[in-house]
């Protein structure tokens, strides 16, 4: 005869098993709930950041602009005053610097022999009187600079940050639509990029020609907002490829100037996220120069391939590298295993030839991605 007691304990406990089943299913759905709802709102944090990236960039282009045409309009101003104290005659022959918006900023027709990239005295931001030239609004870039009715390519003073320094730089107002600020470039071997770690820091060169324009400088440009960054390169029997990354940015000193890029596109290879080897990949790399080591190889490459550069372990590409008179060796040993053999350590861009090979010209420029 079967226990009554017995069989309401096993009832007492089956319902306590459901009821324990039932609540640990709910409270797993619950927290998927959870996860789904806080990783909308993660997206729509980020979507929010995005616009708000935006919307600033767009406003102080706004204000540029804006006290631009105040200062022409304070031009005309007293341009006015001028031709009704002093006749229309006398009035005309008077040059008070009222300039088109579009004149306010020209290319500098002298070619520096080294691009120091010093800053200069604070510019001066009152209202212009009848003796003196109304202010110039410096640009942030070369964009900048375009938006401003600048068209011809060569080297302009731009201002990136509001702390009144100055720089020059060379803009690309041609290729592409323009508003391009270039930030290296080899064609020959007149430039020695085997250069410390303060040289790489404050740019060196001939800005016409064969420079780098400086990782502080390049901080202060990609720090803004979302930077497009694009490299044409050139081999020796005269072919020209490309490649474009978006969402370009360069860290501070604090970060070594660590890189950080978006999506590819072009012709020359996907060399920052290079797909073959994690080791040599760039994006996410720390900047390394021959007396300051920050790559993750045992071996220090900068000091191995005398340049600065975003270095792994080591590479997929190394435009700083020394300048060649030829493409040099074909060993694919050296990028197999992240390091590369001493044939043919010069300018290199491995995606597009595969082995090592040194090309003939190379061009780093930026530019602001919602430029277009």
């Amino acid at each position: 005869m079967v226990n009554i007691r017995s069989l309401l304990l096993l009832l007492a406990i089956s319902l306590l098993y459901l009821d324990t089943s039932n609540c640990q299913t709910h409270l797993y759905q619950e927290l998927d709930n959870h996860d789904i709802r806080l990783t909308a709102l993660e997206q729509m944090m980020l979507n929010l950041t995005q616009a708000c990236n935006h919307m600033q960039q767009n406003y102080e282009d706004v204000k540029q602009e804006n006290a631009v045409l105040k200062a022409v309009a304070m031009t005309l101003t007293v341009r006015v005053e001028a031709l009704e104290q002093n006749g229309t005659g006398q009035a005309a022959q008077t040059n008070i610097g009222g300039t088109s918006p579009s004149q306010t900023v020209t290319a500098t027709s002298s070619q520096t022999s080294q691009a120091t990239y010093v800053s200069t005295s604070p510019q001066t931001h009152g209202p212009p009187t009848s003796s003196t030239t109304p202010p110039k609004v410096i640009p942030r870039d070369c964009a900048h600079a375009q938006r401003m009715g600048s068209r011809q390519s060569g080297v302009y003073r731009i201002q990136p940050q509001d702390d009144n320094r100055t720089f020059e730089v060379h803009c690309d107002m041609v290729d592409d639509g323009g508003g391009w600020t270039t930030i290296q470039r080899r064609m020959d071997g007149t430039e020695n990029f085997e250069r410390n770690w303060n040289d790489y820091k404050n740019g060196f060169g001939n800005i016409s020609r064969n420079f780098w324009i400086g990782n502080d400088l390049l901080y202060g440009l990609t720090s803004r907002g979302h930077m497009t960054f694009h490299v044409n390169l050139d081999d020796w029997e005269g072919v020209r490829r490309w490649a474009e990354y978006q969402d370009f940015q360069v860290g501070s000193e604090l970060s070594w100037y660590m890189l950080s890029v978006g999506k590819y596109t072009g012709t020359a290879g996907d060399s920052f996220h290079y797909p073959a080897s994690s080791l040599l990949r760039h994006d996410g790399m720390k900047f390394s120069t021959p007396d300051h080591d920050n790559d993750t190889s045992f071996q220090q490459c900068g000091r191995m391939l005398k340049s600065g550069w975003w270095f792994n372990s080591c590479y997929s590409s190394n435009l700083n590298g020394p300048y060649l008179t030829q493409p040099s060796g074909k060993h694919t040993y050296g990028e197999s295993w992240g390091q590369p053999s001493m044939d043919g350590t010069g300018i290199e861009w491995y995606p597009w030839k595969k082995h090592q090979y040194s090309f003939k010209y190379s061009e780093m420029k930026i530019r602001p991605t919602n430029f277009v």
